[in-house]
């Protein structure tokens, strides 16, 4: 990947299956000269105190070029009858937001279409990057519609969001187990 490609970002998301990407990326990116690593995070306003810890100390690696994404993404809320949608940080319901985004966070003003990542890969890494590989820590073993999702894609490396951009699951094949043994011994 990092010789096929100008550019490589990890999809980050401070889980254990993106931590596993990062780490590995970080390792061949030392190896073949290419840190610091592209790191995008979309912060989607709801996240537990442990997961936006973990961000931000990844954040501070000299390894890791982070950048910290808010942006409005329209979700489906099956929860209410009187509200079903949803957007992250609705500048129009500020006052019921979960948290505050940090200061360093880069804003995108238009709404954006989910999955989050893919939408904003699109919007920030544009065809004068040149090939982009965007590393996400998706596993098959993880439900049914992702196995057949890689499964049709017919490679741990498909088709992105862009014709620039490909989606890179380095741990597509990567068991419970596997991810757990990885953050163990690394």
């Amino acid at each position: 990947v990092f010789q096929t490609y100008d550019k490589v970002v990890v999809s980050y998301s401070g889980g254990k299956d993106s931590t596993c990407c990062l780490e590995l990326a970080i390792q061949v990116a030392r190896e073949t000269g290419r840190l610091p690593l592209d790191v995008l995070f979309c912060d989607e306003e709801v996240l537990l105190p442990e997961t936006e810890e973990m961000v931000m100390r990844t954040r501070e690696r000299p390894e890791v070029d982070l950048l910290w994404v808010c942006a409005p993404v329209h979700y489906w809320d099956a929860s209410s009858n009187e509200e079903p949608h949803w957007w992250p940080w609705d500048p129009d319901k500020r006052e019921v937001w979960v948290r505050e985004p940090p200061p360093f966070a880069m804003w995108i003003e238009q709404e954006v279409k989910h999955p989050l990542p893919a939408s904003v890969m699109k919007l920030l890494y544009g065809p004068e990057h040149g090939r982009v590989a965007s590393i996400l820590g998706l596993r098959g073993y993880e439900s049914r519609p992702r196995m057949y999702g890689l499964i049709s894609s017919g490679n741990y490396i498909a088709r992105g969001p862009a014709p620039h951009i490909d989606k890179v699951r380095p741990i597509y094949d990567w068991r419970d187990s596997d991810v757990w043994l990885a953050i163990h011994r690394f």
